[in-house]
């Protein structure tokens, strides 16, 4: 090759070369480049549009500059391969810079291709954008022109994907000022008040994560908003056919989600999310809410659960044998009101619960009813004669026992025992039958009433 051929290279061809031709962006051309001196992993390559505007070669060492910090940082950037942007002031010499390959389609070709992204999949996508957004704002650079075409997807089910094309990319901390006043900065997958409209900040990093918000609507609807307003002043969720009704799973998700938008969409930069933590909180909020699922009837639940601790909980158990036999003590008690002033010299005094006498029965069992009663003997003071019932259980059978003592004293410190035996034995679930323990309290009376003395006392 002679010095005049090496003249008229450009600087790029000399370990480059271009296979095909990319999809332009607006601030440069791109190609599909593979190494000439060495075979290697395919790059792209960018050469810039206007290479007699100062202001357009500022912008693509920016560019480069973000890309390398963004890279070193743990961003998802493509990483910077070979350029030669620090020539930017040199008008002469056209700037380029290779970067690497990345594998994969653009977000727009992927919700194009499918119609929509899974609620789950589409914030786990943006969580991954956040995260990259996150630590760019961190090094002080916005991107300003997230859009569908500048998202590469690596791995859609695995929410992998790579920010591209930061040619409008901003960082603050360079006294640099490559934006002017008067200046626009459009972006047709959604235009922002601040970026057009004279005297606002075309530099607020809210912005970015307004697109964001705006990413996470396109994945869930196939809709670019183009506008935080339409001509009816709804925003881009509220309209036809880009509702959410019907697109996602789970009323507590629905919700969170529309309140998510309606905020992430004001038109008022003040009322949208203020950071990208706040916005990836609230994606969190929507991952964490139920999802939708088949709704049980409340009653049939209940019934079956119930059934299940009848069965299994002894507490429960217990506590329906309980209420099966709560009716005896009331009967009992009714049958001796009946008998007040009918039996000459004797009176029948219920005692209500009671202390069980007897705790042989209770071994395997557990007591679920004490009932008492004294019958008394008129001016006989010392002579007590008690009759006891107890209902105890035993798996799902129930018990009653009844005891009956004599006291020859009131403070019952000499206690005889006349007899202990069942009554009636039945199932724990079934009310037991009250006739049974009456006629029992009734022969037991009057076996009491025969055992007292002629010199009682």
């Amino acid at each position: 090759m002679t010095e005049s051929d090496r003249s008229s290279v450009q600087p790029w061809e000399r370990n480059w070369k271009i296979e095909r031709t990319l999809t332009p962006g607006g601030q440069g051309q791109t190609y599909h480049v593979v190494p000439i001196t060495c075979p290697g992993s395919p790059a792209v390559l960018k050469v810039l549009h206007r290479q007699n505007d100062a202001k357009a070669r500022a912008r693509m060492r920016q560019e480069v500059t973000n890309l390398e910090i963004l890279n070193t940082t743990g961003g998802k950037v493509p990483k910077v391969l070979e350029h030669n942007t620090e020539q930017f002031k040199e008008d002469a010499i056209p700037l380029y810079f290779v970067m690497e390959y990345i594998p994969g389609a653009t977000l727009g070709h992927e919700v194009e291709k499918a119609g929509s992204v899974p609620l789950e999949t589409a914030v786990n996508l943006v969580l991954t954008l956040c995260q990259t957004m996150r630590i760019a704002h961190g090094q002080n650079i916005l991107h300003r022109d997230i859009k569908p075409e500048n998202i590469i997807v690596r791995d859609l089910v695995a929410s992998d994907a790579v920010m591209i094309d930061y040619g409008l990319s901003f960082n603050t901390a360079e006294v640099t000022q490559l934006t002017s006043i008067g200046e626009t900065i459009e972006n047709s997958f959604l235009s922002l008040p601040e970026r057009h409209i004279s005297g606002d900040d075309r530099r607020d990093p809210r912005s970015d994560v307004t697109y964001l918000c705006a990413i996470l609507h396109y994945c869930l609807t196939g809709c670019r908003p183009g506008n935080l307003l339409d001509s009816r002043g709804m925003q881009p969720h509220q309209r036809e056919p880009y509702k959410l009704d019907n697109k996602v799973p789970g009323r507590q998700r629905l919700t969170l989600l529309n309140g998510l938008f309606s905020r992430g969409f004001s038109y008022s930069i003040n009322d949208r999310f203020q950071s990208v933590d706040e916005l990836q909180g609230r994606l969190k909020e929507i991952l964490a809410a139920p999802a939708d699922r088949a709704r049980e009837d409340l009653l049939s639940v209940a019934k079956l659960e119930s059934e299940r601790l009848t069965k299994n909980n002894r507490r429960v158990q217990l506590d329906i044998y309980r209420k099966a036999c709560n009716h005896v003590g009331s009967e009992l008690a009714n049958y001796i009101n009946k008998l007040q002033g009918k039996l000459g010299r004797f009176h029948v005094v219920p005692s209500g619960w009671c202390k069980w006498s007897r705790d042989e029965h209770k071994a395997n069992a557990d007591v679920i009813l004490l009932w008492s009663a004294n019958l008394i003997v008129e001016a006989v003071e010392k002579l007590q004669l008690g009759i006891f019932y107890a209902i105890s259980s035993k798996g799902a059978e129930c018990s009653v026992y009844r005891n009956t003592v004599i006291s020859h004293d009131p403070a019952r410190q000499k206690v005889k025992e006349l007899e202990h035996t069942i009554v009636l034995r039945y199932r724990g679930d079934q009310p037991p039958d009250a006739s049974v323990i009456i006629e029992d309290f009734e022969d037991c009376l009057a076996r009491c009433m025969r055992s007292v003395p002629d010199d009682a006392n």
